[in-house]
């Protein structure tokens, strides 16, 4: 394993150094340069290209600039795996704490691994940064349920600084934790704004508050969307119904009429939907005092998933996590809707965990094509909203277990 790590590393400096190479490192990497020397963050140019992150970020990536391009990827992509095994051991750590019984920890913890593989080998190819905020949610998830809130508390913030997107286990940290993490959280937020403004000098660091507020966040709060077909959000799948998609499996014509105008109002909806019903679940579990379970906070990570302006592949490292608590919910004792309602996204989860190698271009394009992975997010979230809720009962296997 350590021998495949260093070559990975080492192919991926010779890659770039070549030049050619399909990432989002370089825009890492010259955010990172730009913030060094002194050079504005947000240059106007295509989107797929710009640096999309918070300051905080670039000032974080200044490190990388250190370095030539290649070196930079070569360490990126050896810590990429370093942070694998974190996630790894993270994962396990966790379900101990919640799924104490072997039959309830080790095979869905598998099951999880091999489903969620590729999402991982696409974020190493990519040598995106959705592994670090990954590692930081988790440790901060694990710091909690230890009741160390202030390093709970820094995790999540952390994690909101590189990526905007993680701030939702920040409110949700501060629902459910004790005042003192919300004090800690907020503590925290006040250093990664400073930090980076104090270092770029007031004038400039201002600037790039306000670039980044305006021109991004503003834009993605204002209803802006990003439909390419191989996108898995919420967005893409409300106006995949009403507007063609430009996708390789053919299926290029609107499902509905009304186009862009409905696929608007269903999407703002449907996400309106997402929001009251994670809103819902956080606010009557604080409001019961009840203890945090994993099924909230794979909620969490699911609504965080569909709400995203992008969820590309290399996006749903994530699922790591929802997988295993997914196949850890018992189902011999349920009934009812809720045990179909597990199986189906028991289905789901294995359809859209299985890559292009196992089924083929055609297979795998149609499945993304059809948005089976977003279909998969959203009867994932139902689910676990549901057992956040109402947890399943405890089979009698699994209480002799835990003797």
């Amino acid at each position: 394993m350590a021998a495949y790590v260093v070559l990975a590393a080492v192919s991926t400096a010779y890659r770039y150094r070549t030049g050619g190479v399909p990432s989002d490192f370089e825009v890492f990497w010259s955010a990172g340069g730009r913030f060094l020397h002194g050079e504005p963050l947000y240059p106007a140019g295509p989107i797929d290209t710009a640096f999309l992150y918070p300051p905080f970020a670039a000032f974080l990536f200044q490190a990388l600039a250190l370095f030539p391009l290649p070196l930079a990827a070569a360490f990126c992509s050896f810590g990429n795996w370093i942070l694998y095994a974190a996630a790894l051991w993270l994962t396990w750590d966790i379900a101990g704490t919640f799924f104490a019984t072997p039959r309830r920890r080790t095979w869905p913890f598998v099951i999880a691994i091999v489903l969620s593989i590729r999402y991982f080998q696409s974020n190493a190819g990519w040598i995106q940064t959705n592994l670090v905020t990954l590692v930081l949610v988790l440790a901060g998830f694990s710091a909690g349920t230890r009741r160390r809130w202030t390093l709970a508390a820094v995790a999540f913030v952390v994690a909101a600084g590189i990526k905007v997107v993680p701030a939702i286990f920040l409110v949700w940290l501060v629902a459910r934790a004790p005042r003192r993490a919300a004090v800690s959280a907020m503590i925290a937020v006040v250093a990664i704004v400073a930090v980076p403004l104090l270092w770029r000098g007031p004038t400039q660091g201002w600037l790039d508050i306000t670039e980044y507020g305006g021109d991004f966040l503003g834009g993605y709060l204002g209803g802006a969307v990003r439909i390419p077909w191989y996108n898995h959000n919420l967005a893409t799948l409300a106006y995949g119904l009403f507007v063609p998609l430009d996708d390789p499996a053919g299926g290029v014509n609107a499902w509905l009429p009304g186009g862009a105008v409905a696929a608007r109002w269903v999407y703002r909806i449907s996400a309106m939907t997402v929001v009251a019903t994670w809103l819902w679940m956080t606010i009557r579990l604080a409001r019961r005092g009840q203890a945090w379970n994993a099924y909230e906070f794979a909620a969490t990570a699911l609504a965080a998933l569909l709400l995203s302006g992008v969820t590309w592949t290399h996006h749903l490292v994530s699922l790591l996590f929802v997988l295993t608590v997914l196949f850890a919910i018992p189902i011999a004792g349920l009934r009812g809707p809720r045990k179909t309602l597990l199986r189906a996204t028991w289905v789901l989860a294995v359809v859209a965990g299985v890559g292009r190698d196992a089924l083929g271009a055609a297979v795998y394009d149609a499945i993304r094509a059809y948005r089976i992975v977003t279909v998969f997010l959203i009867l994932g979230f139902v689910t676990m909203v549901l057992f956040a809720l109402e947890p399943p009962p405890r089979t009698q296997r699994d209480a002799l277990g835990r003797g």
